[in-house]
């Protein structure tokens, strides 16, 4: 079976599908992206993905058989879970949960930490309106709060009591925060968020998955 090509990138979104890959054991072949130099929005990449987004991946062993080419990190687990029966509960009540959350994941939490890191990292200096800045903080804030919540009690897990491509998905943006700030807490009020830290950090020592996620997605040396 030919290995998976994964294109990639140093940043979270990458870092979740190889991930994915590693703890379903799947063979994969990166191909690195240079994306601070604009090479995903190059005419050959976007014969892969017509957006220039990253990641992609490309399985010649596709759905009977076939080469498939598939795009967007929630198709691509949603993908990698058809091919594999793993990383989702089977139960349908769980299952119903994990998928809630994985949406919640991708299209409002990644989004609003990602645009967070973006006002206030990169462009703090470049907006003038405040508004920005203070709508995402306060998003980040507020679906922050909402996780640090739900993992109360020392759950392990965020959805179906199992771990899931909903962790992976939420792990990669919550150790970006970590890496960057040193600890994730409110940035009103400076509190850290101790649920949400126990369990990206029981995450962490239990799943070497994410530090090789990490460093197979660096960029190759000049």
């Amino acid at each position: 079976m030919a290995p998976i090509k994964v294109f990639t990138a140093p940043t979270p979104n990458a870092h979740k599908i190889v991930a994915a890959l590693e703890e379903l054991g799947l063979e994969y072949e990166v191909q690195p992206v240079a994306i601070f130099q604009g090479e995903q929005f190059s005419d050959e990449y976007k014969k892969v993905n017509p957006t220039g987004r990253i990641p992609a991946i490309i399985d010649e062993d596709g759905p009977g058989g076939e080469p498939i080419t598939v795009c967007e990190t929630g198709a691509i687990l949603l993908y990698l879970v058809q091919k594999t029966g793993k990383l989702l509960p089977t139960d349908p009540r769980k299952r119903c949960e994990a998928l809630q959350w994985l949406f919640a994941v991708v299209t409002g939490i990644a989004i609003s930490v990602r645009e967070f890191a973006h006002y206030t990292m990169f462009a703090a200096e470049m907006c003038a309106d405040p508004y920005p800045t203070q709508r995402y903080v306060g998003e980040t804030e507020r679906v922050l709060a909402v996780l640090e919540e739900h993992l109360k009690d020392g759950k392990e897990y965020i959805a179906g009591g199992e771990f899931s491509i909903v962790d992976i998905a939420m792990y990669v943006w919550v150790a970006a925060m970590i890496q960057r700030r040193g600890k994730i807490q409110s940035s009103k009020t400076g509190e850290e968020y101790v649920n949400i830290t126990a369990w990206a950090q029981k995450l962490a020592r239990n799943h070497p998955s994410f530090d090789k996620a990490v460093a197979a997605c660096e960029p190759p040396p000049p």
